[in-house]
């Protein structure tokens, strides 16, 4: 299957709205693209957003054939041991932006804009991961394939992906913030990134219709530090999807206001302004500061955490982690979650560095509960003498308190949650995971991409694209892809020919720790402890885990 993208001007389509025309294009699939769509706008650093509502680009021709400038932010290391899973995807340039990155590409069968008066169409937005410091909505995500794949299916929907802020320039929050906020009469948003997102899913619901879509239909989706975002979409009071598909969720707590100001007065101090300057002081210090540095202080030391906003966040009881929810708004029908079944192998290498005596003290060292020390240790077998057995506990402990335990907690809901695992492990000769069902490896296969789901893709990986495909084009359709997890603990295993429900067991490890919130809270702590030991010790070598 070649790339799908092709901007010849024989094959544009232009959308009109409120007299602005937006020029896109066909793909030789048949899939009409709008890319690089501006959805809000930016007045200055850490400010927030603005609605662009098409009117003011009344009388203009918008060129949304070609991908929009993404948020600056470091080089992303970890991407370069997946890029075997990218390949036969047209990548362009794309430039980066710290003001004009906030833009949204929109996938949606080309039928739907020459037959206007055609059904409404289900919406899928999505919401890249990369911990909140990496990332766009691009190519990597290209949605040609899979909305071609949809209509094979005759279940056709649109695919919409999302470009927002990250790093400092999206979540830096602190007492001076808030002040000059208040002191503008703006409503004061400690999470801007989040906040890009909101936007993002505003301008779909008031615009998506012009593209063939239903604006009363909408799934928000997302990966890792995606998920956790779009599952944060879930729980305001803004009502602007209905359903949820969340892969891989970070099991994290808010960033406290204590937490948040420190992170601020560091990157303070790093441009030599000294913290007993003034809060205007201060911030234009920040607001001078170039962009290389703001990406560069990005270093692995630096783990990018939302803060707890108490008007965002409406029905959470307090500042509770997100798999602590018990509740979701009456406007939410389901919610579809999963992770990958060795989801932290990539931290494998670096502790393989060390000696099994060294990994024994660091990991006794960092388990914050006296008392459940020894317990962790021994119910993943890291007091093992055998340094193979030590280094596969680390993957198990870390995949299960890090991600694993997410979905099966929130699936103990009553109400349509319906969890899955994905076990694909990746096939590829020269991957350094080669075995594995890592972190990030099912994006591809949300996408369809080639790699996985094309001709030249083995037949197993074929297979876990096509499973990948239906669960997800049912789901958005509001048909639940398998009975609900709290009926029977019923698990979706995303798996080759194996591809099929399986009984979740009760004997699983970390079921051990969450029969009170206290324990469970320790083994969250440690495993966040060791992830973060992980990334200070290998600074240099940013991962997006």
């Amino acid at each position: 299957m070649a790339a799908a993208h092709n901007g010849d001007s024989e094959n544009h389509v232009s959308v009109d709205i409120d007299e602005a025309s937006f020029r896109g294009f066909t793909s030789s699939l048949g899939v009409a693209n709008f890319l690089g769509v501006p959805f809000a706008t930016i007045s200055g650093r850490f400010r927030p957003a603005q609605l662009l509502k098409p009117a003011s680009l009344s009388g203009t021709t918008v060129d949304v054939t070609k991908y929009g400038p993404k948020c600056p932010q470091p080089e992303n290391f970890g991407r370069r041991r997946r890029l075997h899973l990218y390949e036969g995807v047209q990548e362009s340039e794309v430039t980066t932006s710290e003001f004009d990155c906030l833009r949204l590409n929109i996938y949606t069968p080309s039928t739907s804009i020459s037959s206007m008066t055609s059904s409404k169409l289900p919406v899928l937005i999505y919401i890249h991961g990369g911990g909140w410091i990496f990332g766009d909505g691009n190519s990597e995500y290209d949605g040609n394939f899979l909305v071609h794949e949809s209509l094979n299916l005759q279940k056709p929907f649109i695919f919409v992906t999302v470009n927002y802020r990250l790093g400092y320039l999206g979540f830096l929050h602190s007492r001076e913030l808030r002040a000059e906020a208040e002191r503008n009469n703006e409503n004061y948003c400690p999470n801007l990134g989040l906040h890009d997102q909101r936007l993002a899913l505003q301008w779909v619901r008031d615009n998506i219709h012009f593209f063939g879509g239903d604006t009363s239909n909408v799934t928000v989706a997302g990966q890792s530090a995606g998920a956790w975002s779009a599952l944060s979409h879930t729980v305001t009071s803004f009502p602007l999807c209905r359903r949820a598909l969340i892969m891989s969720p970070t099991v994290i707590s808010f960033s406290s206001d204590d937490e948040c100001q420190a992170a601020f007065d560091q990157l303070v101090t790093r441009t030599g302004t000294s913290l007993s300057a003034s809060a205007e002081e201060k911030l234009v210090a920040l607001r001078q500061t170039s962009l290389e540095n703001m990406s560069l202080w990005l270093d692995g030391s630096v783990l990018i955490r939302p803060a707890w906003d108490h008007q965002w966040f409406t029905t959470l009881d307090g500042p509770e982690r997100l798999d602590q929810v018990s509740r979701f708004p009456d406007w939410i029908d389901g919610i579809m979650i999963g992770a990958t079944k060795n989801e932290t192998i990539n931290i494998k290498p670096f502790w393989a560095t060390l000696t099994t005596e060294q990994i024994h003290k660091v990991v006794r060292s960092l388990i914050p509960d006296a008392d459940m020390k020894d317990e962790i240790m021994h119910t993943y077998g890291l007091d093992s003498k055998t340094h193979p057995d030590v280094l596969s506990g680390l993957v198990d402990l870390t995949t299960d308190a890090f991600f694993g335990l997410f979905p099966h907690v929130l699936g103990d809901l009553e109400m349509p949650i319906s969890v899955f695992r994905f076990d694909q492990p990746d096939t590829f000769e020269p991957s350094v995971f080669k075995g594995y069902a890592y972190h990030c490896i099912d994006t591809p296969f949300l996408c369809r991409l080639p790699a996985v789901a094309g001709p030249k893709a083995s037949k197993a990986m074929q297979k876990t694209a096509d499973a990948v495909t239906k669960a997800t084009t049912e789901f958005v359709y509001g048909i639940e892809p398998w009975e609900p997890y709290h009926i029977s603990n019923n698990v979706m295993s995303f798996n080759g020919d194996e591809s099929g429900v399986i009984i979740c067991l009760k004997e699983e490890k970390w079921r051990r720790f969450v029969n009170t919130k206290q324990r469970m809270a320790c083994l969250v702590d440690t495993s966040r402890l060791l992830m973060t030991f992980n990334f200070k010790s290998i600074p240099s070598k940013t991962d997006d885990l």
